[in-house]
């Protein structure tokens, strides 16, 4: 179901939360978004509870599981995003997630992606983030028993996201970045086969659950420019991306799990939103609309009972983690 302006408008929450920028990236985001919004909108409100509730749930980082779950850890198939949460068959009988999503498809808050299979009848469905946090009070903590549905795996079968140079390498662009699911099985200095024709070699390749891998193909770029970033993209913006199996894609950010001063890849952070490709897409460029900043690496649907939403690798965990600079 596509976010509308007027969904965000009705179930985000009043105000804005006690978080202040404490960068100047983001001092320059909430000054571009009073300007989109003319003063504290939607747009400004969403990102100002984004940080916010991401920071209280990161300094809290065994809540949920234990709360929702009484695992009482993180475990690796549990995984967080907060926005805009779309409102799945399973939430029915849960007056809190009701209530937030004010009739609605969508509720403000948070969401533990359960990715262990089956479980929908175990704990409880929310959880309310006031009892680690008085200023949240009334913004659900919800679990979603939900799977990942990579697209198939130009890498043959895949996309291209973008091209990339090694940091402090003098801007030779010889390689590019796609989803690291779409080269599984294959191991650093192992050839790609490639979409046109012939091979690429697998250079890198992110660790645990983040979806990024480099692949040198036969020849690089001498006439790409710098692609710029966000590292940090606002839940609510229009975002779009072009696979190689389908036209431009266009949607908004629903939520993330972004958090720009840790890329520690056991905590993969991820851009999730309102719109899915298909097979071969997986690696497109995600972008803004606003700006054209890169902000993910598609990389396929992820699924609850009756919800799914694209999800993308978020950009700037893989770049960090790469030691790479993009280029278009």
């Amino acid at each position: 179901m596509p976010l509308t302006l007027e969904v965000m408008l009705q179930v985000l929450p009043l105000g804005l939360p006690p978080w202040e920028p404490r960068t100047e990236s983001e001092g320059r985001k909430a000054e571009f978004l009073r300007a989109r919004d003319g003063g504290d909108g939607p747009y400004t409100r969403g990102y100002f509870w984004q940080k916010h509730l991401t920071e209280r749930l990161r300094k809290a980082r065994s809540w949920m599981s234990d709360s929702l779950t009484a695992l009482a850890y993180p475990d690796p198939l549990l995984q967080q995003a907060v926005g805009y949460i779309e409102f799945d068959a399973s939430f029915h009988d849960d007056e809190a997630i009701r209530r937030a999503s004010r009739g609605t498809g969508y509720f403000f808050g948070a969401v533990l992606f359960d990715h262990r299979g089956g479980g929908d009848g175990i704990g409880p469905q929310s959880r309310d983030i006031g009892q680690i946090d008085d200023a949240s009070r009334g913004i659900p903590a919800a679990r979603l028993a939900a799977a990942d549905i990579p697209h198939a795996p130009h890498p043959a079968g895949a996309t291209a996201t973008c091209w990339a140079a090694k940091k402090g390498d003098g801007g030779f662009i010889r390689y590019i970045i796609t989803a690291k699911h779409a080269v599984t099985g294959l191991g650093r200095g192992q050839r790609v086969a490639m979409a046109g024709g012939g091979f690429g070699t697998l250079v890198d390749f992110c660790d645990s659950s983040v979806d990024a891998a480099l692949v040198e193909p036969h020849s690089g770029s001498t006439n790409a420019v710098n692609l710029p970033m966000d590292v940090d993209p606002a839940v609510g913006l229009g975002i779009s991306f072009t696979g190689s199996g389908s036209p431009q894609r266009s949607g908004r950010i629903t939520k993330t799990w972004i958090h720009p001063t840790d890329s520690d890849p056991y905590d993969p952070q991820r851009v999730l939103f309102d719109v899915t490709g298909i097979g071969g897409d997986s690696g497109a460029l995600v972008r803004l609309d606003s700006t054209g900043e890169a902000v993910g690496i598609y990389t396929g649907i992820k699924t609850g009972r009756s919800s799914q939403m694209g999800m993308s690798q978020a950009m700037w965990q893989a770049t960090d983690l790469l030691d790479v600079e993009l280029y278009e």
